[in-house]
């Protein structure tokens, strides 16, 4: 569990000066239930192992208790937090999806940055194959080595350019890049990104 939560915390790439990250990094410690819910269990077998050898009619008796317990203690919890955990009639995030591909033009670019923008349009896009004219770029993925030809088949309108993984690599290291620079990175990022889908717009209505 210790070299778990330490190889987590040194990959997650978060930021941990952040309250914010820092709610976000203890989601993710939940794993850590997992190993102890069964050093438990081993446990409470230990104890009742050698009471089913000496009376094996009180370990029986035990057994049975045991496990009527188990039941009424998870029956409990879910009657307690179904109802809060029930999330089967929640669309916040499917609509907030839609309305970002909804606001973009037909056969246009949509340049997200940050989970829930991310994630919820572009499992709409490619998973559900809503608004399938649009293309969902995720602006800090795109920095990175593999996602260019991991990615590059599913856009139709967006080329990705030569410069734009040295400036996104560069802008994603903001602890070793000056704020000045990293600022007229991005400035810079987002010209070349536009000027390039205005010319891919262009030369696809052109073809057209």
């Amino acid at each position: 569990m210790f070299v778990y939560i330490m190889f987590f915390c040194n990959q997650a790439n978060i930021d941990h000066s952040r309250e914010l990250m820092k709610g976000v990094l203890e989601r993710f410690w939940m794993q850590s239930n997992i190993p102890v819910s069964i050093l438990a269990g081993c446990g409470i077998w230990c104890l009742y192992s050698p009471i089913k050898e000496k009376c094996s009619s009180v370990g029986t008796v035990l057994y049975y208790v045991l496990g009527v317990g188990a039941l009424l203690m998870g029956a409990y919890q879910i009657r307690n937090h179904y109802a809060t955990c029930d999330m089967s009639n929640n669309y916040i995030m499917r609509d907030y999806g839609r309305k970002l591909l909804d606001a973009i033009p037909a056969n246009g670019v949509l340049m997200v940055e940050g989970d829930m923008p991310s994630l919820t349009s572009r499992y709409l896009r490619y998973c559900e194959n809503y608004r399938p004219d649009v293309d969902v770029v995720d602006q800090e993925l795109i920095g990175f080595n593999w996602y260019k030809p991991m990615h590059k088949h599913n856009y139709k309108q967006f080329t990705f350019l030569t410069t734009e993984r040295f400036i996104l690599k560069m802008c994603w290291h903001e602890k070793e890049t000056p704020m000045r620079f990293l600022t007229t990175s991005r400035m810079f990022l987002m010209c070349t990104l536009w000027l390039g889908s205005l010319y891919t717009s262009i030369l696809h209505k052109t073809r057209g």
